[in-house]
C-alpha cells in the first residue's frame, strides 16, 4: 500500500511538473506574441529600424528553442509539431524579418504587411496548439 501510495505521490508531482513546463512555454511564446505585435506597429508607423531591433530582441532571441521545447512538449500529443506548425512560425517569422530587412535595404515597404500577418498567424497557430 505504501509503494501504491509512493507512486500516486510521484505521478502526481510529475503531472504537475509537465503543467509547470507547459505553461512556461505558453508564457514565453505569448510573449514572442507581444514583441511581434510592437514590432507591427513600429513598421506600420514607418520605425522599420526600431520594429526589427525589437523583432530581434527580449523574447524573440529565443524563439527557436521556445518552439523546439514545445514540440518536446507536445511529442506525444502532437508529434507532428516540430514540423508543421513550430516550422511555419519560425519560417514565417524569418520572413517578417527578412522583409524588415528588405526595407532597410531596397526601400521595399511592399512585403512587411503580409509577413507580419503571417507570422501572428502561425505564432497565434502554435499558442493555441499548446493551450489544447
Amino acid at each position: 500500500a505504501l509503494a501504491a501510495g509512493n507512486d500516486a505521490i510521484l505521478q502526481a508531482l510529475k503531472q504537475q511538473q509537465s503543467i509547470q513546463v507547459r505553461e512556461s512555454a505558453l508564457s514565453r511564446l505569448e510573449g514572442s506574441a507581444r514583441i511581434l505585435q510592437n514590432s507591427q506597429s513600429l513598421a506600420a508607423a514607418g520605425d522599420f529600424p526600431k520594429a526589427r531591433g525589437v523583432l530581434r530582441g527580449g523574447a524573440m532571441k529565443s524563439f527557436r528553442s521556445d518552439i523546439t521545447e514545445a514540440a518536446d512538449i507536445l511529442a506525444i500529443d502532437r508529434p507532428a509539431f516540430a514540423t508543421t506548425e513550430g516550422r511555419a512560425a519560425v519560417q514565417a517569422l524569418q520572413e517578417y524579418d527578412n522583409a524588415l530587412r528588405k526595407v532597410k535595404q531596397e526601400g521595399d515597404e511592399s512585403e512587411w504587411p503580409d509577413a507580419g500577418r503571417a507570422a501572428s498567424a502561425t505564432l497565434f497557430t502554435c499558442i493555441q496548439v499548446l493551450q489544447e
